[in-house]
């Protein structure tokens, strides 16, 4: 299995899902929230249910399909990360 930087996958964090978030839930066009626009056409309740499952989907891939291999550099005499 691969090894993913820690960094990086904060990184992806920041950089991605939180935008997704705002970008689907947070923000308005046309006074109008994009989620709310999908569930006009497949359910509201459905389209936030699908979000959420897409969503936490994308935040738990990284652990699925990489190694933390920086956790392992644990200091474990002073209980402190690496950095």
């Amino acid at each position: 299995m691969e090894c993913l930087n820690i960094n990086y996958y904060i990184s992806y964090i920041l950089i991605f899902l939180f935008p997704l978030l705002y970008y689907v839930v947070l923000r308005e066009s046309d006074n109008v929230k994009i989620i709310d626009q999908v569930g006009e056409l497949i359910g509201e309740n459905i389209a936030r249910i699908l979000f959420f499952v897409v969503f936490i989907s994308l935040w738990i891939s990284p652990y699925i399909y990489f190694e933390f291999c920086d956790l392992e550099k644990i200091d474990k005499v002073k209980g402190n990360f690496f950095w």
